[in-house]
């Protein structure tokens, strides 16, 4: 028995120098709906999360009915408590879709005006309160395309992604095109290079040769614009009863 468990401690060792980048990567593409400054601290409570997940799976293997393999059974514990360590941070409030839309529309109109939107421009224009501001605009489901009122559950494993009906999904990728083309030109590399290319917006602010703030901006107004489009095509042609993500 003893044996046994030595070397599993061992797989174990080896298994985590595997899934020490996994876990980086998870943590950086989490940590992209924050402004550059506090993304840093972010990520690095992410990867703790990650390793902590990797000692339960470790601790907790030989307790399970080993249908799956250790490494599986160990990613998918790695996951389950980095995305746990957001749901527990960052909730959304009831009203996080009217919210949401309510900042989309004033950062376009400020953007519009040629202001630079801050958090404390957005929030006097808007009426909206800080706290609750703060609850929709650096929640992970923000840097998303699709409007939080048509999620149908918490975020995909290891992603940023809210979950979507198949369907909608399809709809939406259909319908990105359209709305995408509208864009300004560095908005669509920014939009493009982060959502088709899979690369974090650091890459994306290398690719482009933008600072951090510059580049978040950037991503961020393209992405409330697409937003906005397709929020406003499902407000004409979809009536569905969604659920929040993360709500408890």
């Amino acid at each position: 028995m003893e044996q046994e468990k030595d070397g599993l401690a061992y797989l174990g060792r080896n298994i985590l120098l595997e899934n020490i980048a996994v876990i980086k990567y998870i943590a950086t593409k989490q940590s992209d709906f924050l402004l550059p400054g506090p993304r840093s601290e972010f990520r690095e409570e992410q990867e703790a999360a990650g390793v902590v997940g990797f000692i339960d799976a470790l601790n907790n293997y030989e307790a399970t009915n080993r249908e799956v393999d250790f490494k599986t059974y160990a990613r998918s514990r790695i996951v389950e408590i980095m995305l746990d360590e957001i749901k527990r941070t960052y909730k959304l409030p009831e009203n996080a879709g009217d919210l949401q839309k309510t900042i989309d529309e004033t950062i376009i109109s400020l953007e519009e005006q040629e202001r630079i939107p801050d958090d404390q421009i957005i929030t006097d224009k808007a009426g909206i309160g800080l706290e609750e501001y703060l609850a929709v605009r650096y929640h992970p489901s923000f840097i998303h395309p699709f409007p939080i009122n048509e999620f149908e559950g918490a975020l995909e494993e290891g992603t940023n992604v809210p979950k979507v009906s198949a369907e909608k999904l399809a709809e939406m990728k259909e319908l990105l095109p359209g709305y995408t083309g509208n864009l300004a030109k560095d908005e669509q590399y920014a939009f493009s290079l982060y959502h088709a290319d899979n690369l974090f917006l650091e890459e994306v602010a290398q690719v482009l040769k933008y600072d951090g703030n510059k580049t978040f901006d950037l991503f961020t107004l393209a992405t409330v614009k697409v937003r906005a489009g397709l929020r406003n095509h499902f407000e004409k042609n979809v009536k569905t009863a969604t659920i929040l993500p993360f709500k408890q």
